[in-house]
């Protein structure tokens, strides 16, 4: 843009200041040193207009030396524009910036080098880790030692692969690494877009230690139950079996002439018998079920 066209036909100035009255005077002989060794320097300053409204402007000066005499001469554009095209990206990254930190997952990015470009409050939390520590470093360090090779090769597929998301546990059990050297099992969703040509990678992380407790769990009330199913078949097949004994017991008792045989069998029927029945068995079984499972978290 003409100096004259931003300046709306203001006449020529003499002085700097009054074009760009927040110019720092002081700073003036060092400016003109550098551009004079440099031979250009371009820098952002704000311009007034003859209205009295300052605008945003990228000023390219020059150096020149004629007749023995020095000169700078610049070219000015507006940028007006651009200022506001930059800061609304700026609200936009804090918008974003804002959606991750309050999301209630991990979410980190990686490139195409598989690096981290991105981790939020939340896998900061999860993995022990401030951003800064591991922006710009290899996933790996996010691993234990012997899962960092296969899961490189994942992605790697996942990468050449048509599909642009996947849940990465339904392959295999997968665990991350806390700073402190805990592992601990995940729940990974992996998408994949392209930015300026170049992929990335973005990957929602979900702690499942709490549901792999509860599954557990669940497994042994399960194991439970089916025990004291097969004790309650075990005891009524028995209660039958010494059903039928003690019948005949009884019959031999009016059969036999002898005495003392009757004596024996008289007495062996009114002996106790503790034989647990299938109602005792399943409240056993369930008490102990329901006992695993209000265990605390450990």
């Amino acid at each position: 843009m003409q100096l004259s066209r931003l300046l709306q036909g203001r006449a020529a100035l003499q002085k700097i200041l009054d074009i760009s009255p927040g110019f720092p005077k002081e700073t003036w002989p060092v400016r003109w040193e550098r551009t004079k060794q440099a031979g250009s320097l371009t820098f952002e300053a704000h311009h007034l207009t003859k209205d009295g409204r300052l605008v945003p402007v990228e000023i390219s000066a020059n150096y020149l030396e004629f007749d023995g005499k020095e000169y700078h001469f610049a070219f000015v554009r507006d940028i007006t524009e651009r200022k506001r095209a930059e800061e609304e990206t700026r609200a936009a990254n804090a918008r974003f910036q804002g959606i991750l930190d309050t999301a209630s997952d991990a979410i980190l990015s990686m490139n195409g080098e598989q690096r981290i470009v991105l981790f939020n409050q939340q896998a900061e939390a999860m993995f022990g880790h401030p951003a800064h520590e591991v922006i710009g470093r290899p996933l790996e360090i996010l691993l234990p030692p012997r899962s960092r090779k296969g899961h490189k090769g994942h992605v790697e597929g996942f990468a050449a692969g048509s599909v642009s998301r996947r849940l990465m546990s339904d392959r295999s059990e997968l665990y991350g690494l806390r700073k402190d050297g805990e592992e601990f099992p995940l729940e990974i969703t992996i998408s994949k877009l392209e930015v300026e040509g170049q992929p990335v990678f973005t990957a929602v992380v979900r702690d499942i230690t709490k549901r792999k407790r509860l599954e557990e769990r669940l497994r042994r009330s399960q194991k439970l139950e089916a025990l004291g199913q097969l004790a309650s078949g075990v005891a009524h097949n028995f209660n039958n079996s010494l059903a039928v004994i003690l019948g005949r017991a009884e019959l031999s008792e009016l059969l036999t002439e002898d005495p003392k045989i009757r004596r024996n069998l008289k007495s062996s029927r009114k002996r106790p018998m503790t034989v647990p029945t299938r109602s005792d068995v399943f409240r056993t079984s369930r008490a102990s079920a329901r006992t695993a499972q209000r265990r605390p978290f450990g």
